[in-house]
């Protein structure tokens, strides 16, 4: 099964261009199976310091898009992308969140990057540096990572995908790969991680991630005509 595991809608995500009903017909025309909508949580669209409204309209837009998607077959999976307050290029995906947990655990954009650690541990998440390097991104401290993301955004020069696979195997952290997908590019990219089919759920997904010996991606280098699918090894 090929997940693409960074999709944004434009119920939540102000870049992006499409609503869930097209986002999950493209995802379907491009030959996935799934994809996990990581809409982005970030302390500017809160309006006036209201989380409690706001992360009901996020729940909300999830709850569409994975009806839109279960309409056509295509499974839709909860995710999110928090725009880090401490350096707001640097983005974080959380996979295995649930409705409740986004309700419980309140402004993780405000948290540090061990907190955030901290958190996915408690609830048995995988915290995942999406596009490291990108607009100048630093690496965050590999110490506080479960992984790192190779993007295929066609909107940016490079998806780093050899320096990512070295800095990954060298030590020890999980490889995605995911489109993130805005509806706001020439072509829709087709990279993709692969799971098993019995993943049913978030926790699934999550789990798979964490007790995975190896992992395929689906890789589609910038502007490339093709992708290439390629296994990688997970200490």
């Amino acid at each position: 099964m090929l997940i693409d595991l960074h999709c944004h809608t434009s119920g939540i995500s102000h870049c992006c261009l499409l609503p869930a009903r097209e986002i999950c017909k493209i995802a379907l025309n491009a030959g996935f199976n799934g994809i996990c909508l990581t809409n982005h949580y970030c302390k500017q669209y809160v309006v006036d310091d209201n989380f409690d409204e706001w992360i009901e309209k996020y729940i909300k837009e999830y709850e569409l898009t994975k009806s839109e998607g279960q309409k056509i077959g295509l499974k839709v999976f909860l995710g999110i992308e928090i725009t880090a307050g401490f350096d707001e290029r640097v983005h974080l995906l959380l996979y295995g969140v649930s409705p409740d947990f986004l309700r419980r655990e309140k402004r993780l954009y405000d948290k540090s990057l061990k907190e955030l650690h901290e958190i996915a541990k408690k609830y048995s998440l995988i915290l995942v540096q999406a596009h490291p390097f990108r607009n100048s991104a630093p690496l965050m401290n590999i110490k506080y990572l479960d992984g790192i993301e190779i993007n295929c955004h066609p909107m940016y020069p490079d998806t780093f995908s050899e320096r990512l696979e070295k800095i990954a195997k060298e030590n020890g952290l999980i490889l995605t790969c995911g489109c993130d997908f805005h509806g706001d590019t020439k072509y829709r990219a087709k990279g993709g991680t692969y799971f098993p089919d019995d993943v049913k759920n978030e926790k699934d997904l999550a789990n798979y991630l964490n007790s995975t010996k190896k992992i395929k991606l689906r890789i589609q280098e910038i502007n490339a005509p093709n992708f290439y699918e390629k296994e990688f090894l997970n200490s």
